[in-house]
């Protein structure tokens, strides 16, 4: 057994190391304020170190940030002064699952995942966003929508080549999609979605800004989709019009009402995001979906967003093999 995950290990770290010197040029440091984290990448021979210990210059150059709890964070200035001119990669542990396992399976995936392709179709995707005025028409595993896009779409920026400049800071999210947003302002999405998704798997976040007190809304979120999970509910059956989400079921279990007060009522289901999902090398056979998992999102497809995550929780509704067909 020991000698199984040796090798086991040995693999990961051959694939963390080859995708992430694409990134920065060289093998990374990690820093994370989870000791147990820490030790694990150690583990593994890398150089990892907690968030309060003291680093050298070299070590400063290029780092992969792995925050797990909002208290732990230090401020943005203490960071920015650190690593002002570094190249840093984040992965926001806390933001979606903070737990040991799941942080594992989320590098499993980091090894697997294709850098090179994800930010080749980010460029084509962004591309034929920008140059798109016929409705885009996605089917695919069940799935059968239309999206009209607006001329005031905003779309949050995609990295579209894969190394990291000096003083460049990216979340490791914007490597394996192209999303769509509503503005900051009015809320209103500059796209109009129309159709239904048959929905294998959820992944849940929250902001780092959102009060503690709402905290429990996340916690409640997923422990209710798990109990769906459980009883073999899935795919969800979701029927969106102009936007906005009019239905959600779990075979017979209509979840509207309760996804609507977990992503705040006020809300009212209106779509948060329609993203395009760019990462071939995540494929659905191999995802986890009890695993709350950011890179989820990632296995080519699409996924569209519920809740913004400050007032509510953000739930993304995930739809591997779903593809433009126009």
């Amino acid at each position: 057994m020991s000698k199984l995950l040796d090798s086991k290990n040995n693999n990961l770290k051959e694939k963390l190391e080859k995708n992430l010197s694409l990134v920065f040029g060289q093998i990374p440091t990690f820093l994370s304020d989870d000791p147990e984290l820490v030790n694990w990448l150690k583990s593994l021979g890398f150089r990892a170190f907690g968030f309060k210990d003291k680093l050298s210059t070299e070590d400063c150059k290029n780092v992969v940030l792995i925050p797990t709890d909002d208290d732990n964070v230090p401020p943005y200035t203490e960071w920015n002064k650190l690593f002002k001119n570094s190249k840093v990669l984040l992965i926001p542990l806390l933001s979606f699952s903070p737990k040991f396992d799941d942080a594992i399976y989320t590098f499993e995936l980091l090894g697997k995942s294709n850098f090179q392709m994800a930010t080749e179709n980010n460029r084509r995707i962004l591309k034929m966003i920008n140059e798109r005025r016929d409705p885009l028409i996605l089917k695919g595993n069940g799935s059968d929508i239309v999206c009209e896009l607006e001329e005031d779409i905003y779309v949050m920026r995609p990295k579209t080549e894969v190394y990291l400049s000096p003083g460049e800071w990216e979340s490791i999210g914007s490597y394996f999609e192209v999303g769509m947003v509503p503005d900051s302002e009015d809320f209103r999405p500059g796209f109009i979605v129309n159709g239904t998704l048959s929905v294998p798997g959820v992944a849940m976040a929250h902001h780092r800004q959102m009060h503690k007190s709402l905290h429990p809304l996340h916690t409640e979120a997923w422990e209710l989709l798990k109990r769906v999970r459980e009883q073999g509910l899935f795919p969800l059956k979701v029927k969106i019009v102009d936007s906005h989400v009019e239905s959600i079921f779990a075979g017979d279990m209509d979840l509207t009402e309760k996804l609507e007060r977990l992503t705040n009522k006020r809300r009212e289901l209106v779509l948060t995001e329609m993203a395009f999902s760019t990462n071939p090398g995540i494929v659905p056979e191999e995802i986890d979906w009890t695993r709350n998992s950011q890179l989820n999102e990632g296995a080519l497809g699409i996924h569209v967003g519920i809740g913004e995550g400050l007032t509510g929780v953000h739930i993304d509704l995930i739809c591997p093999g779903v593809e433009l067909i126009n």
